[in-house]
C-alpha cells in the first residue's frame, strides 16, 4: 500500500515508509491510520482571557506526553475555555502524538477524559477493528519516520494529514491483544533494566567520593602504614626540611639580583606562611600534618583581561574544559601565541601545576600535562617538593564543603586568591602519598571499567526495545491468529475480514467507507 504525503519546503515528497504486502504475516492487513478511528485536533483558549485557564479541565500539551500513560497536564482549562476555542474533550484511551519542534513524535495515552492544544494529533481507536494500546505501541516503532516526514528547519513540524496517512500494520483483533500482553511484559523488564542501570552513575560518583575522602583522611593507607612503619617519616620534618632549603634558595637568588643591580624574585605564595603554625587535626593520623595549600605551593592568579584573539597552539583553558583529572587541552580547541598571552599579560601554567575552580561550582582540580594558559574562573598550584601533583588534585575535591564557606557571594560565589591558598591540605608523608596515589588510580580505574560496562549496557538494552517492537510488528513475538486456528482446529477472523465488515456496516449506516486496501476489497467480492 502506498500512502503520500504533501511535498516538503525543497519540494521533495518526505521518505515513506513502505510496507509489502505480500511479506505480512497470514490474516494481517496495512490500512491507513486514519482507517482504525476517529482523528481529532486540539486547540488553546485565548492567553488574553484568564477565565479561560484555571482548575477544571485537564489540558494536553505535547510537553505533557511521556511515551506512556498521561497521568497529568501543567495546565487545565475552564469550560468556558473549551466552548469558546478549538480545544476539544477526548475520552480516556485516546491517543496522541507530539506535531512540532523537539517532542515531534513522543506519544501518550489519556487515562483521563481531557482536552488537548493543536500540537498534538488525537486518535479514538475503533475498539471493534484496533487495541488501543497495539495503536500507541505501534507508533512508538514508526518514531523515527515520524521524525524523518518532519518538514521545516529549525521548528520541525509533521501534519496531521501525514500522521492520518502514515500505514499501520493490523492483525486480527485477538493478536493484537495478545501482542500488547507480551510486549507489555517485555517492555516492562526492558524499562526495569533502564532504571537499574541508571542508578549506576550515581552509586559510581559517590564510590569516588568516598575513595578521595578516604585517602585524604588517612583511612585509605591504614593498613599500609601498619605493615610499613619504616617507610614513614613525619611529614613536619619533611616540610621544615624542604622548607630551609626553598628559603635559602630564595634569599641567594634575592643577593644575586641585588649584586647585579636586577629586578628582585617575585615573592612567592609560600613565603607569606609559617611551617609552624600548623592547623590542629586530632582526624589525621599522627605522621600527617594539616596545613595551608599556600605553604606548599606557589601560585598563578589570571589577569582579567580577555585575549582577543585565539590563533596559537597554547591551549586555553576555562572551567568546562576541566572534565578528569588531567588537563592538557581546551574543548573548543582555542589556543594563544606567545604574543597574544604577552598581549594580555597573562602567564603560562607549566606541567605538574594543578589547577582548581575557583567560582561558581568548586572542588574541580586536574593535574596539567602539557604547558597552557587559564582564565579567571581557574587558579593554579605549583607544587613544592613536599606535595605530590596527584595527591593534591585528589585532595581538592573533599575540600568542596570547605570553599562553599568561606566563597564571597554576589551574582555568582567566587574565592579569591587569599582564600584559595588557606584552603586547608591534610598532608602525610611523600612515601605515604605516593601509596595513597597509586591506590585511589587502581580503584578509580576499577570505577572506569565498571562505567565502560555500563555505557554498552545501557547501549544495548536502548536498542532492545526498538528491537521488540520490530519483531512484535513482523508478527515474531507471539504465535499469529492463523497458526492458533489451525493447530487448534478452527476458524478465525482475518484482519481484511473484519476490515470487510466494518466498511459494510458503515455503508448500511450511511457512514462514508473508509477501508481501501486491497485485501479488504478483495474480502468484500468473496
Amino acid at each position: 500500500m502506498s500512502v503520500r504525503s504533501k511535498p516538503n519546503r525543497e519540494g521533495k515528497a518526505p521518505a515513506e515508509p513502505e510496507h509489502d504486502v505480500s511479506e505480512l504475516p497470514e490474516g494481517w492487513a496495512v490500512v491507513k491510520l486514519q482507517e482504525i478511528g476517529s482523528w481529532r485536533s486540539g486547540g488553546t483558549p485565548s492567553r488574553t482571557k484568564p477565565e479561560y485557564f484555571g482548575q477544571g479541565i485537564p489540558w494536553v500539551k505535547s510537553g505533557d506526553l511521556p511515551d506512556g500513560p498521561i497521568t497529568k497536564t501543567d495546565e487545565e482549562i475552564t469550560q468556558l475555555g473549551l466552548d469558546n476555542s478549538a480545544a476539544k474533550l477526548m475520552p480516556p484511551g485516546t491517543v496522541c502524538m507530539a506535531l512540532y519542534g523537539a517532542t515531534i513524535g513522543k506519544l501518550g495515552t489519556m487515562t483521563f477524559e481531557a482536552a488537548t492544544n493543536q500540537a498534538t494529533a488525537n486518535l479514538v481507536p475503533d475498539e471493534s477493528l484496533v487495541d488501543g494500546q497495539y495503536v500507541f505501541n505501534y507508533l512508538m516503532s514508526e518514531r523515527q519516520s515520524f521524525i524523518d516526514l518532519g518538514q521545516g528547519g529549525a521548528q520541525p513540524n509533521i501534519s496531521q494529514e501525514i500522521v492520518r496517512n502514515h500505514p499501520i500494520k493490523l492483525p486480527p483483533l485477538a493478536e493484537q491483544r495478545r501482542i500488547v500482553l507480551k510486549l507489555e511484559l517485555l517492555l516492562g523488564k526492558v524499562s526495569s533494566s533502564q532504571q537499574r542501570l541508571s542508578r549506576v552513575p550515581g552509586l559510581l560518583k559517590r564510590f569516588r567520593q568516598s575513595v578521595l575522602a578516604a585517602a585524604c583522611s588517612g583511612k585509605l593507607t591504614a593498613d599500609w602504614r601498619e605493615e610499613n612503619p619504616q617507610d614513614i617519616e613525619q611529614a613536619e620534618t619533611d616540610i621544615c626540611r624542604i622548607d630551609a632549603e626553598r628559603r635559602k634558595e630564595l634569599a641567594l637568588a634575592r643577593q644575586l639580583a641585588k649584586h647585579l643591580g636586577a629586578a628582585a624574585p617575585k615573592k612567592p605564595c609560600w613565603e607569606g606562611y609559617d611551617a609552624i603554625p600548623i592547623l590542629e587535626n586530632s582526624e589525621t593520623p599522627a605522621s600527617w600534618i594539616t596545613i595551608p595549600v599556600g605553604f606548599l605551593c606557589d601560585c598563578i592568579v589570571p589577569g582579567r583581561d580577555k585575549p582577543k584573539s585565539f590563533t596559537g597552539k597554547i591551549p586555553w583553558v576555562t572551567l568546562p574544559d576541566i572534565i578528569g583529572p588531567e588537563i592538557s587541552a581546551s574543548v573548543s580547541g582555542l589556543g594563544l601565541s606567545a604574543s597574544e598571552i604577552e598581549e594580555v599579560n597573562a602567564r603560562i601554567i607549566p606541567i605538574n601545576a594543578v589547577v582548581m575552580s575557583c567560582i561558581g561550582r568548586f572542588g574541580l582540580a586536574a593535574v596539567v600535562t602539557t604547558p597552557l594558559v587559564v582564565n579567571q574562573q581557574l587558579h593554579a598550584f605549583i607544587p613544592s617538593p613536599t606535595v605530590l601533583p596527584k595527591y593534591l588534585a585528589f585532595h581538592i575535591p573533599v575540600l568542596a564543603d570547605h570553599m562553599n564557606l568561606i566563597a564571597t557571594s554576589t551574582t555568582i560565589a567566587y574565592i579569591n586568591k587569599d582564600n584559595c591558598n588557606s584552603i586547608p591540605i591534610n598532608l602525610p608523608p611523600l612515601s605515604e602519598q605516593q601509596e595513597i596515589v597509586r591506590r585511589v588510580e587502581k580503584l578509580f580505574s576499577f570505577a572506569d571499567q565498571i562505567e565502560a560496562r555500563l555505557r554498552q549496557a545501557q547501549s544495548h538494552v536502548d536498542r532492545l526495545t526498538q528491537s521488540i517492537l520490530a519483531k512484535a510488528f513482523r508478527g515474531e513475538l507471539v504465535p499469529t491468529e492463523a497458526e492458533l486456528a489451525r493447530h487448534e482446529n478452527r476458524s478465525y477472523d482475518p484482519a481484511s475480514e473484519l476490515l470487510a465488515r466494518i466498511q459494510a456496516e458503515r455503508e448500511q449506516s450511511g457512514e462514508p467507507s473508509k477501508v481501501t486496501t486491497k485485501r479488504a476489497k478483495a474480502a468484500t467480492r468473496k
